[in-house]
């Protein structure tokens, strides 16, 4: 573990649907859909067979850490780089920011486990097409991989249990030249062999028989049930929900949307918030598929307040909070801020602007600068704040 102070200011259908993948969210659908064990084959990682039993795999860090190093980070805010996983204090007024480092191997941060004591990475060579790795930050330093990508799989979502016990994710293989396979998985955090829930089949549409997509996987609040979109990527995408088991598929909403991310569950669990960009902007729905409502137009990365009251999203205009029903939109940071995500206490919200992080009140004030992150490149760099002291939304990622 390293402390660092001084910290500068901030047809062709496989391909079309890769293409189209990486530019859903590339989740959180968010914050969250992502193929076989470590030792199985890429292929059938998407296909549903069974793979071959592993055993847990942990890895000792790169640095030797003391147990319970993630209680040192506690209510802070994590991210990746070229040079590692970092967790930086929201409250350390400006610059030099301190920061922590978790883990010295590039990756991208998640989700937290509820508790904290557990973060979720995808951590690969950010090529394109894969092959990545799903892997768990223990609280002691150690990680475990969970899963290991082939070369044409692409992972989407990822995210905990409410007792951050398992790990769900969504994962399409498109292999050139081939009909590509995708499935929803979930796999123990400490590790072992995956399980299948759900692998994509057919479906008619107008212009013939395609088979979709899943992308998206996220458990609801309680951890009954997974919510996730199914479809072609670019379009014909429709929300559904199943149970925990990979049973009893139904249908949300049969509106088939076009580019669709960022699906999160209310905290409540009875609505879902997700960005359709080519089909307004954002939306709002029961979970029993009620009261489809578009909140507002052209914006982006829909992130629900812990009281679910209200949504922070981004927009040309900058990043935005607004009621739930629709009502009282504020601005709460300038032109080119991107990626909002909320204190857990509701009461800031932290931001990127370029390469820097910044954290503000709700009425845009109090502004404070984290310091140059040095982002790891990939399409949507993401950030994941930690619940409070020891006590963690669907986004694609390849």
């Amino acid at each position: 573990m390293r402390n660092v102070r001084d910290v500068g200011v901030e047809a062709l259908i496989p391909w079309v649907l890769a293409a189209a993948i990486l530019l859903l969210g590339a989740s959180s659908c968010s914050n969250d859909a992502s193929v076989g064990a470590p030792t199985s084959n890429p292929t059938t990682a998407a296909s549903g067979e069974p793979s071959p039993v592993t055993s847990p795999t942990p890895s000792p860090a790169s640095e030797a850490k003391e147990f319970g190093i993630l209680s040192e980070v506690g209510g802070w805010i994590a991210y990746g780089n070229d040079e590692g996983i970092w967790a930086v204090n929201p409250t350390s007024g400006g610059t030099p920011a301190e920061r922590i480092q978790l883990s010295e191997r590039p990756g991208e941060p998640l989700a937290w486990s509820s508790d904290g004591s557990k973060l979720l990475i995808n951590r690969g060579d950010r090529s394109f097409p894969g092959p990545d790795d799903l892997v768990v930050l223990n609280s002691d330093g150690t990680e475990t991989l969970l899963v290991h990508g082939g070369m044409y799989d692409l992972f989407s979502g990822g995210s905990f249990t409410p007792d951050g016990s398992k790990v769900i994710y969504g994962v399409t293989n498109w292999p050139p030249e081939e009909e590509w396979r995708s499935a929803i998985h979930v796999v123990e955090a400490d590790g072992g062999s995956r399980r299948l829930l759900l692998a994509a089949g057919p479906r008619d549409y107008p212009g013939g028989t395609f088979r979709t997509a899943l992308f998206c996987p996220t458990f609801s609040p309680d951890g009954t049930q997974i919510a996730y979109f199914d479809g072609m990527g670019d379009w014909g995408n429709t929300l559904r929900v199943m149970n925990a088991d990979g049973s009893g598929v139904r249908v949300v909403v049969d509106q088939e949307f076009g580019h669709v991310n960022d699906l999160a569950w209310s905290p409540d669990g009875s609505r879902f918030a997700f960005h359709a960009p080519y089909g307004g902007g954002i939306w709002i729905v029961g979970v029993d598929g009620s009261v489809l409502t578009e909140v507002s137009q052209g914006g982006a990365a829909p992130r629900w307040s812990p009281t679910g009251r209200q949504l922070a999203f981004q927009s040309a205009g900058g990043i935005w909070v607004i009621n739930a029903d629709g009502s009282g939109l504020r601005q709460v940071a300038l032109p080119g801020r991107r990626d909002p995500v909320w204190s857990p206490d509701g009461s800031r919200i932290a931001y990127l602007g370029g390469d820097s992080l910044y954290v503000a009140d709700l009425d845009g004030t109090h502004v404070r600068t984290l310091g140059t992150l040095e982002l790891t490149e990939s399409p949507k760099p993401l950030v994941a704040w930690n619940p409070p002291a020891a006590r963690a939304r669907c986004t694609l990622f390849n």
